[in-house]
């Protein structure tokens, strides 16, 4: 991988956000909305190469990394679009600005051989104060913008802070001044009444393009706007000249559904949800690829830095925008709804579906997700169709759907009729046919009293098993399989919907029901006289390090038919909502399969507080009348208490294991060793503060930590350091090199009574610093115990 000017860095958050007061948030004036009660802050969506959240640190290379304005063209198919967006202006949006934008944009453009860029910088405000970070968020802005659509002239209009009121009138002056698209590299959280202020993107022929968050699932707002089109993230990978290797959901990007804005019409049938769902679309996004930015002062450091994060996508998708806008003779005045029907009626050719990745709450999947939307732009067919887009009517789609020979009604009913419990998965098929003269685009989910899900994991219950077609042209169908499960002996319900953007019957609905009849097999467990009921506990009792402890599990079948144990897992006590159903897998297999707990696997044994001793082969029948015993041991390698579920899976409950909790607790054992720690400068407890004072650079001072061994048995030790390296002092990260080293050791083991000399030394190569580092004691045996300090010193 490549190194920039700065080394790997994280996410720079500018400001955190606070609260909207309903009060404030119900009135507002337009200019900047002076009564939106401060403060209200945004922050950019913006991620520097590699790290974690808020380190900066210079790095001793000079080279550029990231994908160049060239790959990214050819990646996305602006290399075959002739127009430059001449005649266009970009509307750059951000907070403070950077007083060294001009000569960064044309550091830029000199390294990747662009044009000379058209800028104009506006303070509408006034003079803002210097923030490196905005700095940063706004080179970016401006930089990857011009290299989209190097004709275009860019307006960057600078809100004094980053207070919500003003960059909204950032927003309006940008209008006033005739951008006919706005980027806003920056959002809030959602807030009550932020609806009343949706009214500043609501302007025919201006297109605006926000940031949908770098935080992964959640939702931001300008972004969740109806009148906004919110761009999410991606992983990106090119080869050398920019074709693509692959592109998935970025794990960061922002996505969800909307707290308070409904959903927009041109929405319907994309998603289920009574609210607006974010993202709309995607672009290259993650850091650890990323787009490198100039910039002349950036934490006191000047050169290249690789930057990523959705703020890098809102930009060129406004880019994008005066592409199209330059070849039209007015511009586009409701680009969101254009998007949406292109993707209606073409949606390969214009957008690059993503289908693969997740933002951690929700997966990339094909057609529209709430990782990417609609997908990463195909330029070089989605400008021309675009360009040429018109609001003329279309004649409306019409959803009619069908069970087998049958028509169904909306609202109409279907019966599963009666399966007997464990028995394959009973499914129907029904046909979604588009009768009508335009594009169907579908979505399906079966909703209960726990409510709407693409699988409900409820039993007894139904699931889909085969998803339908999202887009049905004119006189086309497609089918949608629905399964009921047999698990649980008992009634299932649910209603089958079908979302569409047939607005007559929008959702669809079928009411579904069945019976799963009970199986004759039975299962319980006991200890000796006590039985253990599913979600029971098996108490360990009490012992001490080294010494396991063991229990006797009896399994009886009271029922009439073989009882079938299909197989074993010892499992965190934390983990059951996360373990899937499981049906013709042995115990083995299974355990490999969800990478947890396993008494099969000699490499993790040892280290496992609970597992299965015996008698194996485990049984995998139980016939009716009988029983049978499985030996389970309580390990003693940690002390503290311990947790465990042993879970059984069986045909009497398929998917839904029998349940058995398993506690203990390990003592520490009285006949082994004890670390004793006395620091040389002074009392200090294990978890305190060893002071090294000051001194000055060059003139070490050195300290000693006496290790005495108390207990009655042998003590073998072991010592670590740890250097904190970087600080952060008014919102910038500091590096220093580390000031503690261990000078020496006498000796790690001891025998009782027996003490050993560790001497650490400071010496600090930094003047006027505080160094903070932590020093610890431990033994491979836990009875021994342990000790931790801080250690502090301040070099002059």
């Amino acid at each position: 991988m490549k190194k920039t000017s700065f080394d790997t860095l994280c996410l720079v958050t500018l400001l955190l956000l606070g609260a909207v007061s309903q009060a404030g948030a119900q009135s507002f004036v337009r200019r900047g909305d002076s009564r939106l009660t401060d403060p209200v802050n945004a922050r950019p969506p913006l991620w520097t190469h590699g790290g974690m959240r808020g380190t900066a640190r210079p790095s001793a290379s000079s080279g550029i990394s990231g994908h160049s304005p060239a790959q990214l063209r050819r990646a996305y198919g602006f290399d075959q679009i002739t127009g430059d967006g001449s005649g266009q202006t970009i509307a750059i949006v951000d907070a403070y600005g950077s007083p060294t934008l001009q000569q960064d944009v044309a550091a830029f453009c000199a390294a990747f051989g662009l044009p000379a860029a058209n800028i104009t910088v506006a303070y509408p405000q006034g003079a803002p104060a210097a923030n490196s970070g905005w700095a940063l968020e706004t080179s970016l802005d401006v930089e990857w913008a011009h290299a989209i659509a190097p004709g275009a002239k860019i307006l960057v209009v600078i809100a004094r802070t980053a207070s919500l009121s003003n960059l909204l009138g950032a927003v309006d002056y940008a209008v006033s001044q005739g951008a006919s698209q706005v980027s806003m590299s920056w959002g809030s959280n959602e807030f009550p009444g932020q609806t009343g202020f949706d009214y500043h993107f609501n302007v025919p022929g201006v297109s605006f393009f926000a940031a949908s968050g770098d935080s992964g699932a959640g939702t931001s707002w300008p972004a969740a706007s109806p009148y906004v089109i919110s761009v999410g993230g991606t992983t990106l990978h090119l080869d050398a000249v920019g074709n693509v290797l692959s592109e998935t959901g970025w794990s960061g990007s922002g996505g969800g559904v909307s707290i308070y804005e409904t959903r927009p019409g041109f929405q319907n049938g994309w998603q289920s949800s009574a609210n607006r769902s974010i993202p709309d679309v995607s672009y290259a996004a993650d850091p650890a690829t990323g787009f490198p930015v100039y910039i002349s002062n950036y934490g006191g450091t000047s050169g290249w830095i690789t930057v990523g994060g959705t703020s890098a996508g809102a930009p060129q998708w406004a880019a994008l925008s005066a592409l199209v806008n330059s070849s039209r003779s007015k511009a586009l005045s409701a680009p969101a709804e254009a998007l949406y029907y292109l993707a209606a009626t073409s949606f390969t050719p214009d957008f690059r579906d993503i289908t693969a990745g997740s933002n951690g709450g929700f997966l990339a999947t094909v057609a529209y997700d709430l990782v990417t939307g609609l997908g990463s732009p195909a330029a070089s067919t989605l400008i021309p169709s675009l360009s040429t887009y018109s609001t003329t009517a279309l004649p409306p789609p019409v959803l009619a759907v069908s069970q087998g020979a049958t028509s169904l009604a909306n609202g109409a009913s279907v019966d599963f009729g009666t399966a007997t419990q464990g028995a394959a998965v009973v499914t129907q098929d029904f046909v979604l046919a588009n009768v009508g003269n335009s594009d169907l685009v579908v979505s399906v989910s079966l909703q209960t009293s726990a409510g709407t899900s693409a699988v409900i994991a409820s039993a007894p219950g139904f699931t889909i098993v085969t998803s339908p077609t999202a887009r049905i042209p004119a006189g086309g169908s497609t089918t949608v399989r629905v399964g009921m499960k047999t698990n649980v002996a008992g009634t299932a319900a649910a209603n089958l919907l079908v979302g569409s953007n047939d607005s007559t019957q929008n959702p669809f609905s079928v009411a579904l029901t069945g019976v799963v009849t009970g199986s004759t097999a039975q299962i319980s467990a006991s200890s000796g006289s006590t039985a253990i009921s599913s979600g029971g506990t098996l108490a360990f009792g009490d012992t001490v390090v080294g010494v396991p402890a063991s229990q006797t599990l009896t399994i009886s079948n009271a029922g009439k038919s073989d009882l079938k144990l299909t197989g074993w897992l010892i499992a965190p006590a934390n983990a059951v909502s996360s373990l899937p159903a499981v049906t013709g897998f042995n115990a083995k297999d299974f355990a490999a399969l969800c990478g947890i707990f396993s008494p099969y696997a000699a490499s993790t044994a040892q280290a496992l507080d609970f597992r299965i001793a015996g008698p194996f082969p485990l049984p995998t029948s139980i016939a009716a009348g009988k029983s049978a015993n499985v030996q389970l041991s309580l390990n003693a390698f940690t002390l503290g208490d311990k947790a465990a579920q042993l879970l059984i899976y069986n045909n009497v409950t398929p998917g839904v294991p029998y349940r058995v909790n398993l506690t203990g607790h390990i003592n520490p054992n009285p006949n082994s060793g004890r670390i004793s720690v006395a620091f040389s400068a002074g009392t200090v407890a294990s978890g305190g503060v060893a002071s090294y004072g000051v001194t000055t650079v060059g003139v070490p001072v050195a300290n000693t930590f006496t290790v005495t061994n108390t207990g009655s048995g042998q003590l073998q030790f072991n010592v670590s350091l740890s250097n904190q390296t970087a600080t952060k002092t008014g919102g910038k990260w500091t590096y220093r090199p580390p000031a503690f080293k261990i000078v020496s050791v006498q000796s790690m083991t001891l025998a009782p009574g027996q003490s050993s000399v560790v001497q650490v030394q400071f010496n600090p190569a930094v003047s006027a610093t505080s160094f903070i580092s932590a020093i610890a004691f431990t033994s491979p045996n836990p009875s021994a115990g342990s000790y931790n300090a801080v250690l502090t010193g301040t070099s002059q």
